[in-house]
């Protein structure tokens, strides 16, 4: 829920050394919160076809927030489409989702995050006049449910500029992934120069796909080095290295 997003930062420049070949041009940086004064909220939405209530409180060493959404069946008879296409209108539904932060220590946090979803979604495919009919004539109804799960245990130790988290995601389709990162700073120069370096596991398991009854698995393990160096306010350069290496018993292999 956004209720539990303390700030968002975006990174500008490459920064593929610290998390990976995807971060070239940037990266956006969502920073949960972390407890703090204590209090309680709700709040309370109606629309014509959305509906919405949530409930959240916030103490010292954690916060917590709550979340049901409802929606009504969209009526798309409205809208124009070509004759042959074919869309979806989403039917009656619900999505609960929840956030939960607890400092386990003054170094040790841990969080977790829900998302349980329910849609009914209409498939259509009939027309008159280049309008939709509704009901159609050829059309299906599909039961969409999804589920989340997101959890981090990270300790973070400033005074010596280290931090570590491990991380387990279990995502629609039965995959699940667990991620554990290492990474270590160095102050040089009066902070002119610093140097970040790390170590990093990322396992990805699917339980059951369509083309196989066996359990896939791929497994990542890098290690990486940045370096910074600030010439004045205005310019800086950094230089990185960055090793990784996979290994995978499934389909994509011949990737590896």
């Amino acid at each position: 829920p956004i209720e539990a997003v303390e700030k968002i930062e975006v990174i500008k420049g490459a920064s593929s050394t610290l998390y990976g070949a995807e971060a070239l041009a940037g990266v956006v940086n969502i920073i949960t919160k972390r407890g703090g004064e204590s209090h309680v909220t709700a709040k309370v939405g109606y629309g014509n076809y959305d509906k919405m209530f949530g409930v959240g409180a916030d103490g010292e060493k954690f916060n917590f927030w709550v979340q049901r959404d409802y929606s009504d069946v969209i009526d798309q008879t409205s809208r124009i489409f070509p004759k042959k296409a074919t869309y979806q209108a989403e039917n009656k539904g619900y999505r609960t989702s929840w956030y939960t932060s607890v400092n386990l220590t003054d170094k040790l946090t841990l969080d977790w995050s829900h998302v349980d979803n329910h849609q009914n979604i209409w498939y259509m495919y009939k027309y008159k006049g280049g309008k939709a009919v509704i009901p159609p004539a050829k059309s299906s109804l599909s039961d969409y449910h999804s589920r989340k799960d997101n959890v981090n245990l990270i300790y973070s130790n400033k005074e010596h500029r280290f931090r570590s988290m491990l991380s387990y995601n279990s995502v629609p389709y039965h995959v699940q992934s667990v991620t554990f990162d290492n990474q270590k700073e160095w102050i040089f120069r009066g902070g002119e120069d610093s140097l970040i370096g790390g170590l990093t596991y990322n396992g990805e398991h699917y339980k059951r796909l369509n083309d196989t009854n066996k359990r896939v698995y791929r497994d990542s393990y890098s290690a990486y080095l940045s370096w910074n160096h600030e010439y004045n306010e205005r310019l800086s350069s950094t230089m990185g290295f960055r090793m990784q290496e996979f290994m995978s018993n499934g389909w994509d292999r011949h990737y590896n």
